[in-house]
């Protein structure tokens, strides 16, 4: 059928930012709710909904592993690296001085 058919379906058009693993899993997940960064990734995305797609890349450090339980970073069946595995709701954004 031609665009706008009767069997077209409604599409929704979103930003996207690509996270490594564990983190991507892990917000996938709902075990990571709070994101740190040293950049402004998130503030034009704040109050919307964007598609995580999952890095191809590993964070190099595993002391997150210290405060999530085993299966935490696991992807949900079906899903793997480089694929749009979800979708989350940004929050506030703001840019701190410190993490005092």
């Amino acid at each position: 059928d031609a665009p706008g058919g009767p069997s077209s379906k409604p599409t929704v058009t979103l930003p996207a930012v690509s996270l490594a693993m564990p983190f991507a899993a892990l917000l996938l997940n709902g075990f990571k709710t709070l994101e740190t960064r040293n950049n402004e990734l998130f503030a034009p995305y704040e109050g919307r909904r964007v598609v995580v797609r999952v890095g191809m890349k590993d964070w190099d450090n595993a002391s997150w592993k210290l405060w999530h339980p085993a299966g935490a970073a696991d992807l949900r069946p079906g899903f793997r690296r480089g694929d749009a595995a979800g979708v989350v709701d940004v929050g506030e954004t703001r840019r701190l001085a410190s993490f005092d």
